[in-house]
């Protein structure tokens, strides 16, 4: 909400959000509660607001009010544009669209007045930003736009690369992937150039989403790897929670539900490790979607029910509405017709008001514009009275320069004759270094792409390409070779008991045994979750289980001792031979997967070869 007072004969808008300035400051931040807030600077009021725009954009809507009342007093046009870039976020994040956009249009007013650069191209993209959230792509883009022009102005690189990003988006929003696309690349080639990380995780994730939907999925599987080895490396949590679950939908579209599940589980155990609920939601619902493709409706129903009570505390529409069409899926599939009728009613329902909420966002955007016509004429009209008052100035200074102009030259030419020699060699070096960090970062990128970034060994996606390698040449007279998935037994229980944290190492040091009890020429990866996969080139079952016995005695030589836990470990191995007589690698991996299961089911720490279950029922290796 807002009210409007006047001061001085100049309307100045206070936003509240329930409760008084003072009273929030004293309530709110504990470090100020013992300090009078008059004594506090305008400066260090705008930091409060930028800290706090995104946690609590109630407290930082009354950092914001408390600097503009210390602005009138003692006017401070770059500072005055910063507090309202800040307050315009907060206020959009506290569901006031209308006063966000007018804030955000006071703020490139002020900026333009004062010809802040840095400033316009903030509120360009915060104003973009509220239009983005109230569905209008058309109004978005033209803003967005206009902040990388800006932005290109001034060479802001990394401002260059965040608009060409939520551009990209934009794009990508209207269904326009190759425009997406060509954002999301221009984007990612500033960002190498610049090294933000960051942006490097969310560029890399976006064109990995985008290339899923052209059907690239060997590509996008590429850039959200290595989004993942970047976001880990630097510690992102939130963004490796959305790359994890982008994976696990990527797994899904081309059919590896398995993998899916197991991504798309891990990306819900992260997202509740650090409290972000929107994407325990998302990964939930494609988990159970995956369930429900998997034929095991019953057990999409128990994680179907507790998300949607996540979903209504957030107040999700969208994901409301697409988890009780699931619950509908999910009743019909248990042949419980009723409740499937219910749910679809739900989901109807929430269809109707998120329709009749869109007509009324029309409504308001209609209202908006009619309102900001004023300002966009006024801001226009200052850009005119700008560029003609740096034209007049130009002429009263063109004879000074042209003064000056010779005798600049001939110094100018004779420092030219003196450091040219130098100015090469140093742009020479220059650029065998740019050259050098280039072909560095992409190193590293290509290794990031083979390489599971936890156990350092070979990724799923790298033991694919091997595993079809070797299958070629077995169909064109090479030897067999031999699968060996392996599970290590218990391993929930581990994370289950004591954390993550130990887990992770749990699979560090498996790795590492793994690694250490095979022959030079057999290759390891981590095939996802606590599953490594073993490749056995030319060999049988009846040689290989030699080599995973080895393996196993090396896996329970002795306990694991991790942060004052100690803890015992075994496998459970599945193991199929591909040679001349095999239909395809996707059937022996099924196979190895099926003995896999087939030794869980009887307890585990064993191996099963692939076709021999029954005989080896009483014959395992342990």
């Amino acid at each position: 909400m807002s009210t409007v007072e006047h001061r001085g004969g100049k309307v100045v808008r206070k936003f509240t959000h329930g409760l008084g300035v003072c009273f929030c400051l004293a309530v709110f931040d504990p470090t100020l509660a013992q300090t009078d807030p008059s004594q506090l600077s305008v400066a260090q009021l705008a930091d409060a607001v930028d800290e706090h725009r995104n946690s609590d954009p109630a407290r930082a809507v009354s950092y914001a009010n408390l600097a503009l009342e210390k602005l009138e007093l003692e006017p401070n046009p770059n500072l005055e544009v910063r507090v309202l870039n800040e307050l315009c976020w907060a206020l959009r994040l506290l569901g006031q669209p209308q006063d966000a956009l007018q804030v955000g249009q006071r703020s490139l007013q002020l900026a333009i007045e004062n010809n802040d650069k840095p400033g316009q191209g903030r509120a360009l993209n915060n104003i973009g930003i509220v239009y983005w959230y109230m569905g209008d792509h058309e109004t978005v883009l033209d803003y967005w736009l206009k902040a990388l022009k800006v932005r290109e102005e001034v060479g802001d690189p990394n401002g260059i690369a965040g608009s060409l990003n939520n551009i990209g988006l934009v794009y990508f929003d209207m269904g326009d992937n190759q425009m997406a696309l060509q954002q999301f690349q221009r984007a990612l080639e500033i960002s190498t150039e610049t090294g933000n990380q960051e942006y490097l995780v969310g560029h890399l994730d976006n064109l990995g989403e985008v290339r899923a939907r052209m059907g690239d999925t060997d590509q996008a599987y590429v850039d959200h790897m290595m989004a993942l080895g970047i976001a880990q490396r630097i510690g992102n949590r939130k963004g490796e929670a959305a790359i994890v679950i982008n994976l696990g939908h990527l797994f899904a579209q081309t059919g590896d539900l398995a993998l899916a599940e197991k991504y798309l589980r891990d990306g819900y155990d992260l997202a509740t490790e650090i409290g972000v609920s929107s994407k325990r939601v998302e990964a939930a619902s494609k988990l159970v979607s995956v369930l429900l493709e998997s034929g095991r409706p019953t057990e999409a129903l128990t994680i179907a029910i507790p998300t949607l009570d996540i979903a209504d505390s957030l107040t999700e529409k969208a994901q409301q509405r697409d988890l009780y069409q699931l619950l509908s899926d999910i009743y019909v599939a248990l042949g419980d017709n009723q409740r499937a009728l219910d749910s679809y009613k739900q989901f109807s329902e929430i269809n109707v008001e998120m329709l009749k909420q869109q007509r009324d966002d029309k409504l308001t955007l209609l209202q908006i514009g009619f309102e900001t016509d004023a300002n966009e004429k006024q801001i226009q009209l200052l850009q005119q009275a700008a560029a003609i008052q740096e034209l007049d100035l130009a002429r009263a200074d063109s004879a000074r320069r042209t003064m000056w102009l010779g005798i600049a030259f001939l110094v100018a030419l004779l420092a030219v004759v003196a450091v040219g020699y130098r100015t090469k060699m140093r742009s020479n070096r220059m650029i065998r270094s740019q050259l050098a960090e280039l072909q560095a970062t992409r190193r590293e990128l290509q290794r990031l792409a083979v390489t599971d970034p936890l156990t350092k060994l070979f990724n799923r996606r790298a033991m694919q390409t091997e595993i079809d390698r070797l299958a070629k040449e077995t169909d064109q007279g090479g030897a067999s070779f031999v699968l060996a998935i392996m599970d290590l037994d218990k391993f929930k229980a581990v994370n289950d008991e004591h954390g993550h944290e130990v887990g992770d190492h749990v699979l560090i040091v498996a790795a590492e045994r793994i690694q250490s009890a095979v022959r030079e020429q057999d290759i390891v990866a981590r095939w996802g979750g606590e599953e490594f996969l073993i490749l056995i080139p030319e060999s049988d079952t009846m040689h290989a289980s030699t080599i995973v016995e080895a393996v196993q005695q090396s896996l329970a030589s002795k306990p694991m001792d991790i942060r004052g836990v100690t803890l015992s470990i075994s496998a459970t191995v599945g193991m199929a031979a591909y040679d001349h007589t095999s239909t395809s690698i996707r059937q022996v991996i099924r196979d190895a997967d099926k003995a896999l299961y087939h030794g869980k089911r009887q307890g585990g720490r064993c191996v099963i070869v692939a076709g021999l279950e029954q005989a080896m029922d009483h014959q395992s290796i342990n």
